[in-house]
């Protein structure tokens, strides 16, 4: 039973540190309390939404991606699964019928994939009322490339800038900013964000407007 044990361990292991997901989160609400508290700056900053029918007409699948080298596959837009008892009882189901069909060998053939696939799409249920959606991205390690873009006036920034993927926005006869929402304590006024907008040719149709939720910020 030990080497049994050792084996999903290892397996387990590898499958966490091998071809590590990219993700991007977004919340189907834009002026939510939690989300300019959390991301915010307490309601300094700014909300951008986004037509995410945008992206799955540009090519990126309704899906719940897996680790492949084709593309297509690797990348998927999808809810956000909140943990539930409903949910630990499909996957525990799932887990058990590999293990009656293919024994110990399920957990490295089948089970640690699966998981591994449904991974990048499971939050805690306390965070349920954000509603996220997210668009996530399994490429395969060997197929990566990380160059950074050398943007004058934000060296600072460059110097913090992690291994990432970039979807274009602009590269095609349609945007998918759809609006920017203005925190209570932001800065910013929307003539700002306007010519902001204006001087990245990103002023087509969208949206600009104050939040709702009134913040009072800690002295």
């Amino acid at each position: 039973m030990d080497a049994v044990i050792k084996i999903i361990d290892n397996q387990c292991k590898i499958q966490i540190s091998v071809d590590p997901p990219f993700g991007i989160c977004f919340c189907k609400q834009e002026d939510l309390l939690s989300q300019w508290k959390e991301y915010g700056d307490e309601t300094r900053g700014l909300s951008l939404g986004f037509d995410l029918n945008w992206f799955i007409r540009h090519g990126i699948r309704q899906q719940k991606p897996m680790t492949s080298m084709i593309q297509s596959n690797a990348i998927g837009i999808d809810n956000v699964i909140y943990c539930s008892e409903q949910f630990i009882r499909e996957i525990t189901n799932v887990i058990y019928q590999a293990i009656k069909t293919d024994g110990v060998s399920s957990w490295i053939t089948s089970i640690t994939p699966t998981l591994k696939h449904y991974s990048g799409f499971i939050k805690n249920s306390s965070f349920k009322a954000e509603d996220e959606i997210r668009i996530v991205y399994y490429p395969v390690a060997s197929g990566m490339d990380f160059k950074v873009k050398d943007v004058s006036g934000i060296s600072e920034l460059m110097k913090s800038v992690k291994q990432h993927y970039e979807i274009s926005w602009t590269n095609f006869d349609s945007q998918a900013l759809k609006s920017v929402c203005i925190g209570h304590n932001c800065p910013l006024n929307e003539a700002d964000i306007l010519e902001i907008l204006r001087k990245n040719n990103l002023d087509t149709g969208i949206a600009v407007t104050k939040s709702l939720i009134p913040y009072r910020l800690k002295e």
